[in-house]
């Protein structure tokens, strides 16, 4: 635990295990790698890269933004929203309750491959999220709200098989103010247990909805 000591620096910094809590200034301007362990950090941070989250649970308790994030099997986790101003890429791993991930405008979400996503959080999207993948899961092993919320001038492509599905039992939604575009022919996307409000638009190439 760092409580009162400031990290700087422009090198890069590996989180390879253990439980590392910085309840000071983590400020580092290089490359930051969370390759595994739980990392807290509680100020907000402008490293120039941050490598994918892939085995490490990362806390953040203060907001962040971020131009680029990839989540393909660690957690997300914190009060603190995340945004994103360029591109996330989202193929595994959990986003877990507290702030929200946000996809900021002219900024990209995909969400692709076939290893449980879960969303135990709010995503909300004033760009473009592309759901190419499946396995899209609200309230992924803890009974709390998991929802999408695309929002005026926001996109969600569903392009291919991807639903809409629960875990445990809460408040899930899909709440679409922007444009719902459904496509992929021969496939189908559904809602289990997680409620689709539509005030936007919602259009059908092909498939099934």
């Amino acid at each position: 635990t760092f409580l009162r000591t400031a990290i700087t620096g422009a090198g890069t910094i590996n989180f390879n295990g253990g439980n590392h809590t910085f309840s000071g200034l983590f400020l580092p301007t290089g490359t930051v790698n969370f390759n595994s362990g739980t990392i807290t950090i509680a100020n907000t941070m402008t490293p120039a890269t941050i490598g994918a989250i892939s085995s490490a649970t990362v806390v953040f308790n203060a907001s962040q933004s971020f131009p680029a994030l990839t989540l393909n099997g660690g957690t997300l986790s914190g009060s603190g929203d995340v945004t994103i101003t360029n591109a996330f890429s989202w193929s595994g791993g959990t986003m877990q309750a507290g702030g929200k991930l946000i996809v900021a405008s002219g900024a990209t979400a995909t969400l692709s491959g076939a290893v449980s996503k879960g969303l135990n959080r709010t995503l909300q999207n004033a760009g473009t999220v592309n759901y190419t993948g499946t396995a899209l899961t609200f309230g992924f092993g803890f009974a709390v709200p998991g929802v999408v919320d695309n929002q005026a001038g926001g996109i969600l492509n569903v392009n291919g098989n991807g639903s809409f599905s629960q875990s445990q039992t809460a408040a899930h939604a899909v709440n679409n103010a922007g444009t719902f575009n459904k496509s992929g022919a021969g496939t189908t996307t559904t809602f289990s247990g997680v409620t689709f409000n539509n005030t936007g638009t919602v259009n059908f190439t092909s498939g099934t909805l």
